[in-house]
Parts: structure tokens; sequence; C-alpha cells
């Protein structure tokens, strides 16, 4: 045997022995009723039981509701509310892919929130990530994130610590690309994947 086993057995010993010794057999099981004779009185179930049994369903069917209808609306107030939506579309080899960007208000610490939705990028190599990037003439400049997709919609939320209004408003950045970072290629040779 393994260690690993060797400490479970170990331990699934001492919760036993923690448990101290069993109860004793209540009486209708130290003198069972033979198969040929009716059930005594005291061994028929009673009613009220099932009663007991329907009231534990039906509150556990309401608690499972009530948590249902709270998870899913519980969220609500936490939701970004958008100041630019910014739509980004595919170049190859991932023409087909797509994206929009939620850029949010600045909190009062000046982070600024981004919530992204992008579908159809590649699969990338074990390793690999994708870039959010300011750009400036398609260039990419600073990053705001990196982040993987998968099939389907992914939703990537960021935090960027920097005014995005004054980047763009006095030239740094005037547009956003995505690219990707495949292992054993140089750095510099990051594909820009999606744009605005």
């Amino acid at each position: 045997m393994s260690d690993v086993e060797d400490r479970r057995i170990e331990r699934v010993e001492q919760l036993l022995r923690s448990a101290g010794p069993a109860p004793e057999l209540p009486p209708g099981l130290i003198d069972p009723p033979r198969i040929d004779e009716p059930p005594r009185e005291r061994d028929r179930p009673r009613a009220r039981t099932s009663w007991l049994a329907v009231g534990f369903a039906t509150a556990a069917a309401v608690a499972a509701i009530a948590f249902t209808v709270g998870y899913a609306l519980g969220d609500r107030g936490e939701s970004l509310e958008p100041v630019a939506e910014i739509a980004m579309h595919g170049v190859a080899p991932a023409a087909a892919a797509s994206a929009e960007l939620d850029v949010g208000e600045p909190d009062t610490d000046g982070n600024v929130p981004i919530e992204m939705r992008v579908r159809g990028l590649p699969a990338l190599p074990q390793g690999g990530w994708y870039d959010l990037l300011l750009s400036k003439r398609g260039r990419p400049t600073v990053s705001c994130g990196t982040f993987n997709a998968g099939p389907g919609t992914t939703t990537v939320l960021f935090n960027v610590g920097y005014a995005l209004r004054e980047w763009r408003d006095d030239g740094r950045y005037d547009g956003w690309v995505v690219t990707a970072f495949v292992p054993g290629e140089p750095a510099a040779a990051k594909r820009i994947l999606l744009t605005t």
C-alpha cells in the first residue's frame, strides 16, 4: 500500500475509535418477528411518519427554489454600467472571431473596469494566452490584461489603473487589439487576432 492509503486507513480507524461503541440493538431487532407471523402493533409504521417525510421534502424544495432565485437575482447590483461600448473584429487567421468591450466609469481610486465578451478565437497550445492591449495606428502599446478563451463565448473582466480617456485624448492610443502569445515563438512575434 502507498503512504496515502496507509494515512487514509489510519484516519478512518481514528474516526471509528472516536465514535465509541455501537448503540444497543432496539428491542424490535432483538426479537424480530417471524415471516409467517403478522407484524406486532409496535412494529407497524405510523401514518405521521409519511407526513413528516412530505414536510421535509416540501421544505427542501422551497429551500432549493429560494437558493436558485437568490443566486440568479443576487448579482444584479454588481453589473458594469458601460460609459463606452467598443466592437472588435477578427483578422487572419482569426477572421471569424469577434468581441465587444464594455468600459466602465473609473472608481474613486482611478481603476477602470472593462468587461470583454469574445468568441471564435483559435485554441492556443498549452502555455499560450491572449492579451488585450490599447493600440496606436493598429500597433499594440500597453496591456489591459491577459486571458484564455474556450469554445463559445468567453467573458473576461479586466481592471486597468490608468485613465483611458486621458490616454485617448493625449493621443497615446486610438484603438484596441488582441494578440496571442504562443510558447516557443519570440515575444515580438505576437500575432494580432482582433482589432477595433
